[in-house]
């Protein structure tokens, strides 16, 4: 539980169990864009989630390969979005606020998206900072889908790093009482080397339907850059 409770939200999806764990924001639609603040889907995984064959819904999705830690953060809680649309053309910039007191700093995201008759691509990029400061999980994502044949071939190209963990700085003071400060340290240690990316993902996938079926196969690929080459 301490382990749990020092890696906070940013580790896995709902850990702390909270009522508004997916989206819940409220905004402004005008003309010229539409402005949005609360808990939204963050940019670059907007893009994840439009050109993963499964959409992210199955053992099958993208996310599954690099699901601990993640590749992408999914939602960010007290964001600013601004998001215009036209035509084909749909773009989206978010800001969110400094939470450094609950474990996350600042995470900023833009994500542009094309989309015409039988083709689309987009490209998202997201950069967090820690709870001190530091620079944290960054995501760039490119993704395409075209028809072919009776059904759709999708594609998505991640890049990712994370030198500095977000959510460890209070480690040692959660593990200590437990263990003692000298143990508590090297865990910390150990913990930060074994949570750091350096990393791409690939995936490709076709997807078909067929009268009230839908059929889907895919491949993903978790290529670790690192020393231990934790490929998936």
């Amino acid at each position: 539980s301490g382990v749990a409770a020092s890696l906070g939200a940013t580790f896995g999806v709902n850990l702390a169990n909270t009522f508004f764990d997916r989206q819940a924001f409220a905004g402004l639609i005008t003309p010229v864009g539409a402005v949005l603040m609360g808990r939204q889907y963050t940019p670059a995984y907007e893009v994840v989630a439009t050109f993963d064959t499964t959409q992210p819904q199955s053992a099958l999705a993208v996310g599954q390969v690099a699901s601990i830690p993640a590749a992408v953060d999914i939602r960010q809680s007290n964001s600013c979005v601004y998001r215009v649309q036209q035509g084909g053309s749909s773009a989206a910039a978010m800001i969110t606020a400094d939470e450094r007191a609950t474990s996350t700093g600042r995470l900023i995201g833009v994500m542009g998206m094309y989309r015409a008759k039988g083709f689309s691509v987009g490209l998202g990029y997201n950069s967090r900072d820690t709870e001190l400061g530091r620079k944290s999980l960054t995501s760039t994502v490119l993704g395409a889908s075209a028809n072919v044949g009776p059904g759709s071939v999708s594609a998505l190209l991640m890049s990712l790093k994370d030198d500095n963990r977000t959510g460890l700085s209070g480690f040692v003071t959660t593990l200590t009482p437990q263990v003692g400060a000298a143990t508590a340290g090297v865990v910390q240690g150990a913990v930060i080397n074994a949570l750091r990316q350096d990393a791409t993902v690939q995936h490709i996938g076709y997807r078909m339907t067929s009268g009230k079926s839908t059929y889907y196969v895919a491949w993903s690929n978790y290529d670790d850059k690192r020393a231990p080459n934790a490929d998936t």
